[in-house]
C-alpha cells in the first residue's frame, strides 16, 4: 500500500511522517547518508529537502563530535597523548575532552564524518514516537476512527483501494467482527480495538508485528507484544480459511484439501490432517479447518480430483 496519495498534514508543524523520518536521520553520516527508499516511493517525501527545511527550522543540526568515535579510534587518540586508554567509551570521551585543548580537539575532529544530529527541538518533537504499522501515525488514526464509525467507503477511499475488491475487504470485515477474539482467560485485551487494528493492517498488507505495533500504541495494552503478535497471526488464519472456503463454493468446489507445515514445529494433530481431503459443508473450525491451534500455519486448497 502507497501511502503517497494519502500522506496528511497536521496542525503541528511537522506530520507524523516527518517526525519518524527526523528521528530516522538522526545520527547519520551527512557525507554519505544511506536513506532508505521507502521514504520515497511509500511516502512521498523528498529526502534532501525535507532534512534542508530539519536544519533551517532548528530540528536538525549538523555536528562533528567525539562521541561518534569508535572505541579503538578514541584509543588511538589518546595513546598518541599519552593518556591512560583504559574505562568504557564515555570515559575515554571524558578524559580527552579533559586533557586536549579545544584546538587540538578540532583537528581530529575535523578528519571524521560529520553527523545530522537533533536539536532540544528536534528531540522534544520526537520524543514521543512509538512504533506503530507505518510512519505515517495521522493517516492511521484517521482511518482507526473511520472503522470505529463503520465508515468503510471512506476508508476504501482514504488508502484508494480499487473498487472491484471492496465487497471481498467487507466480508473480511464482517467476518472478523462477528468473531471473538482467541485469548486465554486470564489475559485482558481491547477486542474493539484489537479487530480495528487487524481491518486496517490486513487491507495495507502488513505483517503481524506491524499491527502489534499499531494495536498497542493506540490501546496502551501492556501484554507482551509476542503474545498478541501470536493472537493477530491466529485471527488472520480464520480470517485466510473462511475466506478460502468462501472463494472454493464460488467457483463451485464441494471439497478442500488440508496442508499443514512439513518441518519439525508442525504439531501431531495438524501432521495427522496433512492432505486429507474434507466436504466443505462439513468444516469446522479446530477440527478440519485451519486454525487447528494458536498460532497454527497450515491452509487449504481447493480438491479437485487425486492428481491435484
Amino acid at each position: 500500500m502507497e501511502f503517497k496519495n494519502i500522506y496528511t498534514q497536521t496542525t503541528q508543524s511537522l506530520t507524523s511522517v516527518e517526525r519518524n523520518f527526523l528521528l530516522y536521520i538522526n545520527g547519520k553520516s551527512v557525507n554519505s547518508p544511506y536513506i532508505a527508499q521507502y521514504w520515497q516511493y511509500e511516502y512521498n517525501i523528498n529526502t534532501v529537502n525535507l532534512i534542508d527545511r530539519l536544519l533551517n527550522e532548528n530540528y536538525l543540526t549538523i555536528s562533528s563530535d567525539i562521541s561518534f568515535f569508535k572505541v579503538t579510534d578514541l584509543k588511538n587518540i589518546l595513546k598518541e597523548n599519552n593518556l591512560p586508554m583504559t574505562g568504557k567509551k564515555d570515559d575515554l570521551c571524558k578524559r580527552l575532552t579533559d586533557n586536549l585543548s579545544e584546538e587540538s580537539l578540532k583537528n581530529y575532529l575535523s578528519k571524521t564524518d560529520k553527523k545530522y544530529i537533533l536539536t532540544k527541538k528536534g528531540v522534544e518533537i520526537t520524543k514521543n514516537l512509538v512504533p506503530s504499522a507505518t510512519k505515517d501515525t495521522d493517516t492511521e488514526d484517521k482511518c482507526i476512527s473511520l472503522i470505529l464509525e463503520n465508515n468503510f467507503e471512506e476508508l476504501f477511499d482514504v488508502l484508494n483501494v480499487k473498487k472491484d475488491i471492496r465487497k471481498s475487504i467487507l466480508a473480511d470485515i464482517n467476518f472478523i467482527n462477528k468473531k471473538d477474539i482467541d485469548i486465554d482467560k486470564n489475559i485482558v485485551i481491547n477486542e474493539q480495538l484489537l479487530k480495528t487494528s487487524i481491518i486496517f493492517c490486513n487491507i495495507i498488507g502488513v505483517i503481524p508485528t506491524k499491527t502489534a505495533n499499531l494495536y498497542k500504541r493506540i490501546s496502551n495494552d501492556t501484554n507482551e507484544k509476542s503474545y498478541i503478535e501470536l493472537i493477530i497471526h491466529t485471527e488472520n488464519s480464520y480470517i485466510a480459511s473462511a475466506r478460502y472456503l468462501n472463494s472454493f463454493k464460488y467457483l463451485n468446489n464441494t471439497k478442500y484439501k488440508f496442508l499443514s507445515a512439513s518441518d519439525r514445529d508442525t504439531c501431531r494433530a495438524c501432521k495427522k490432517l496433512n492432505h486429507k481431503v474434507f466436504n466443505i459443508s462439513e468444516a469446522q473450525f479446530g477440527v478440519n479447518l485451519p486454525p487447528i491451534h494458536r498460532g497454527c500455519r497450515c491452509t487449504i486448497i481447493p480438491y479437485v480430483n487425486d492428481n491435484y
